[in-house]
């Protein structure tokens, strides 16, 4: 087998490193991490709604149970 070649890259380094993927990579971690920071805003006001909604329910069946 003949030696490998001065510009002939070794097997296990098919790809070289670019920065502009890079970069890409970082940018898209940035955004699920926000994301999920948002999500979790979201189930905050979410997990509210569903409190005032069930204390609603509860006022509106307590009316009706006087009321029959």
């Amino acid at each position: 087998m003949p030696p490998p070649m001065a510009d002939e890259k070794p097997s296990n380094s098919s790809v070289e490193p670019n920065p502009a993927t890079d970069a890409l990579i970082l940018n898209s971690s940035a955004a699920q991490a926000e994301a999920s920071t948002s999500s979790q805003r979201k189930t905050e006001v979410e997990e509210a709604a569903d409190r005032l909604y069930e204390e609603r329910i509860e006022e509106e069946y307590a009316k009706r149970e006087g009321g029959a």
